[in-house]
């Protein structure tokens, strides 16, 4: 699936940064490609879903989840947004270590030697 995906994105580079459409595109393709080949425009939602269940096409969660593994093994797969998100998860790390740092160093609330205790027992 991830080589798959690597193609709808390297020939669609839009669908690096939706997962939706890149979804829909990967339904289509299948449909159109089994026996008989269905168009999927023509298709209500319940026989899509029912495609779906029965395992017709690819999981949603599958398609997503390839995307992801091609978008790591493959740089010229990202989309646009990859750089500032990757920025952002960088400072979102720092503020939870420095957090945890801070927090390591002042002493809790309640860490006398009672505290240890169990609940009283009447």
């Amino acid at each position: 699936m991830v080589n798959i995906v690597r193609g709808f994105i390297t020939a669609r580079p839009e669908l690096a940064t939706n997962d939706v459409q890149l979804i829909y595109a990967v339904w289509a393709w299948q449909l159109k490609n089994n026996k008989p080949n269905i168009d999927i425009k023509k298709m209500t939602a319940r026989e899509l879903m029912k495609k779906w269940r029965d395992g017709g096409v690819s999981s949603a969660f599958n398609i997503s989840r390839s995307r992801r593994k091609c978008q790591q093994h493959y740089p010229e797969t990202r989309g646009k947004n990859y750089v500032s998100k990757q920025k952002h998860q960088d400072t979102i790390k720092n503020d939870v270590k420095r957090s945890v740092n801070i927090s390591d160093r002042e002493p809790s609330k309640g860490s006398d030697k009672n505290s240890l205790k169990g609940p009283e027992i009447l």
